[in-house]
């Protein structure tokens, strides 16, 4: 899960399953996806109440192949959102997939 912070920009909230070595952090992206977080919510996205963005990743398993994401986001009423340290009307907050087949992506 990729979420936007009005100081931060677009950062990481969860990885599942977990990819750090000892699986104890659970935000933790391989040097090669550090980009993740900007591709998952794009510039621009807050113009939009809800979209997808695709887009592609080198494989962290295999050398010289390529993984395929999809990034459904929405915004939700900052109201509702349980992190207050917001000074927003609205919060982006968006679910990410990768896969390795990219037949299998289809945007809700």
């Amino acid at each position: 899960m990729i979420g936007f912070h009005h100081r931060k920009g677009s950062v990481v909230e969860l990885v599942y399953p977990s990819l750090s070595c000892d699986s104890s952090d659970h935000t933790h992206l391989p040097h090669p996806w550090r980009h993740l977080p900007a591709l998952a919510i794009a510039d621009g996205a807050h113009n939009y109440t809800k979209d997808c963005t695709y887009f592609s990743l080198p494989s962290i398993e295999k050398k010289g192949d390529s993984v395929f994401g999809i990034a459904c986001y929405r915004q939700a009423d900052s109201a509702q959102y349980f992190v207050k340290d917001t000074f927003h009307h609205a919060v982006a907050t968006d679910v990410t997939a990768m896969l390795e087949i990219f037949s299998f992506i289809q945007a809700p």
